[in-house]
């Protein structure tokens, strides 16, 4: 066993996703007419388990003639600002990780096949070979997948969610955990085990930093 197999999740961890889809949803709640409160509550809940846009215009009662159009439109704009959405300094992070010799992971929940497609947007793929790219459903485990890499060398995990970090606490696996809170501020409420049980990490160049000892 030797090396470092740092883990990054997708979600508000690598890529700003509600800047990234804000306009979407505002651009749905304009042809639908609705509020973008009741258009971004129907995303979420037709994307609970799996997500298509054909699933969202339908739930919104947006007309079906209108549907492929509109899918274009949205998917086109997505891919045109998905490279600006990610967190600044995040591109920096992983090409220096990868420089220094660690083995990068992806390791995101969600519909497997819309959480695939968002990551292709970011022009990621040259520093996450495919065999470390795992795209887990919502309610699956990604501590299945951080067990995987335990024999591949010293295992951190980076992910902005305290749900998955429990996961990895109530396992006991010898995972560092850091949890990702780029778009809060230090003095917001924290979690109870924020501090304790895994490192609060404000900054990408923060982790960098940390994730070179």
């Amino acid at each position: 066993m030797s090396g470092h197999v740092d883990v990054f999740d997708l979600d508000a961890t690598l890529l700003n996703t509600q800047a990234l889809l804000e306009p979407v949803v505002r651009r749905v709640a304009e042809i639908a007419d609705k509020t973008v409160a009741e258009a971004n509550e129907s995303r979420w809940r037709v994307g609970e388990i799996t997500f298509t846009f054909s699933d969202w215009f339908k739930d919104v009662d947006i007309h079906p003639a209108l549907w492929p159009e509109l899918e274009v439109e949205l998917r086109t704009d997505l891919t045109n600002r998905a490279q600006s959405c990610l967190f600044p300094g995040i591109r920096e992070l992983l090409e220096a990780r990868q420089a220094a010799g660690s083995r990068l992971v992806l390791n995101t929940a969600g519909d497997p096949f819309y959480q695939r497609w968002k990551f292709g947007l970011l022009g990621l793929d040259h520093l996450f070979s495919p065999e470390d790219q795992h795209y887990v459903p919502r309610y699956g485990s990604k501590a299945e997948v951080l067990r995987h890499y335990l024999a591949f060398g010293r295992v951190r995990f980076i992910d902005d969610g305290v749900n998955w970090h429990m996961q990895v606490l109530e396992q006991q696996l010898p995972v560092e955990c850091f949890r990702a809170r780029w778009s809060a501020d230090p003095r917001s409420a924290i979690h109870s085990n924020d501090g304790e049980h895994w490192r609060v990490v404000y900054t990408p160049a923060k982790l960098r930093t940390l994730l070179q000892g």
